[in-house]
């Protein structure tokens, strides 16, 4: 069996994310922080205000993690990420 995809990784993490385990955030922000900061430049230019962005999504999802379907992690941390940057352009 080969490595696990990023997907499989968060998705490990994600009922440790429940608990509220702090490391469990911070292995999460080590997987996909530059993701989610990349998608926010894009969209708001501002690399002050992505980190932002970044540093919110993760903070909601210490809040959101038990509504959060296994399977779903990447993705929704990627959609609350455009959310956030999509409220700061209105």
């Amino acid at each position: 069996m080969g490595r696990p995809t990023l997907s499989e990784s968060l998705d490990a993490l994600l009922p440790r994310c429940r608990r509220g385990e702090e490391e469990a955030f911070v292995e999460v922000y080590s997987l996909i922080g530059s993701s989610l900061y990349g998608t926010a430049v894009r969209l708001l230019g501002r690399p002050e205000e992505a980190e932002e962005v970044v540093q919110e999504t993760i903070i909601l999802l210490n809040e959101k993690a038990a509504a959060i379907r296994s399977g779903n992690l990447r993705a929704w941390l990627h959609r609350v990420t455009v959310n956030q940057c999509l409220d700061r352009l209105k």
